[in-house]
């Protein structure tokens, strides 16, 4: 691996592994007795994992940094892979959901609204590990990313692993099938080192090959990974990135059903190499109607009985606030969060 590349891979492999100043410091600290406040004061993540990498460089422990980035993430997979859920807060509702999957408000820190199509077929993939592999459709802003927060709680609440990759951080410009790979298998805990360069072999082939490699590293993973790639209709791919993908995604379904893999925002037509081994859902914008099922839900979870009056004036109060672009659903979290935790206050019995 040439220098640029070492430094491009640990920059992605950090950037991945890490989502807050708190949990890089503590690697550092541990792993390699550095102290993130001496190399780094930027603002953002991505800028303080980039003054992390460039110290690390220019000082001679790039390596050893990969190294234990890839030692921290194998000794978290075994317990919820890069587990990110707040625990239940006080207020969460108390009981139990008869599936993860079926939940309305996850960890008591964000409330998943509607879906239910979507829901039953990812109950289905976890039940049955028949065609593991679904592709979720949607206009911009609809919420298909939103998908994730019902994965990442049902995993957790499963005990599977599962990682997340937003193409669009995942690779630069220029990138292509052997970087994504790379990505996975770091994501993964599994070596990602000498993967096969395409040379003077056609796209056709070098994919197939590479595909092959990665499937054989993945032989090798122990327990029940969910798998999403993200990003799709807004980043700009190497046609390549598709083909491999598409590829990977075919022999998992035939071969690691332990494995699903959910690809949020591929609207490419699906090839024929997936006929009979994807599912494919198309979400719609959230809408009041959905709303009002959510409340009828969480009220069923805490035993409380409400009428549809009750609920309508309920969801009144909120759907005049929420914004119709990019914003919507992180302030419809907010929003209809502080409601369930003015409902369900200690001091309030209905």
């Amino acid at each position: 691996m040439s220098d640029q590349d070492l430094f491009t891979t640990t920059y992605r492999v950090l950037l991945e592994a890490y989502r807050t100043p708190e949990t890089l410091a503590i690697m550092l600290r541990l792993r390699l007795s550095k102290n993130l406040i001496q190399i780094s004061t930027a603002s953002g993540m991505r800028n303080q994992i980039f003054d992390v990498v460039t110290a690390a460089e220019s000082e001679g422990w790039l390596l050893e940094l990969l190294q234990a980035t890839r030692t921290d993430l194998a000794e978290q997979a075994p317990r919820h892979s890069t587990r990110e859920s707040a625990p239940p807060s006080a207020t969460a509702p108390s009981a139990v959901a008869a599936s993860p999957f079926t939940a309305c408000w996850l960890n008591g820190e964000t409330v998943f609204v509607g879906r239910e199509v979507l829901r039953g077929t990812l109950r289905d993939i976890d039940a049955t590990r028949n065609r593991p592999v679904l592709m979720v459709k949607g206009d911009r802003c609809v919420g298909k990313s939103y998908t994730y927060e019902l994965i990442k709680y049902a995993a957790d609440q499963l005990d599977h692993r599962r990682l997340w990759i937003d193409l669009r951080e995942a690779l630069l410009p220029g990138e292509g099938p052997a970087e994504l790979a790379r990505v996975i298998l770091d994501r993964m805990g599994v070596a990602s080192e000498s993967l096969p360069e395409q040379g003077n072999s056609t796209d056709e082939r070098w994919v197939m090959r590479l595909r092959d490699v990665v499937m054989g590293r993945l032989r090798n993973v122990t327990g029940t990974w969910w798998i999403v790639l993200d990003g799709f209709d807004r980043a700009t791919l190497d046609p390549n990135v598709y083909r491999f993908l598409v590829r990977l995604a075919a022999e998992t379904a035939m071969t690691l059903p332990q494995l699903r893999i959910i690809l949020l925002g591929y609207d490419e037509h699906p090839p024929p190499e997936m006929k009979g081994r994807m599912r494919l859902e198309e979400i719609t914008p959230i809408g009041e109607s959905d709303l009002v099922e959510f409340f009828r839900c969480v009220f069923q979870e805490q035993g409380v009985r409400a009428t549809q009056a009750v609920l309508q004036a309920t969801v009144r109060q909120i759907a005049p606030l929420l914004p119709n672009n990019e914003e919507r659903l992180s302030r419809m979290n907010e929003l209809v969060c502080t409601a369930l935790h003015e409902l369900f206050k200690e001091d309030k019995a209905q």
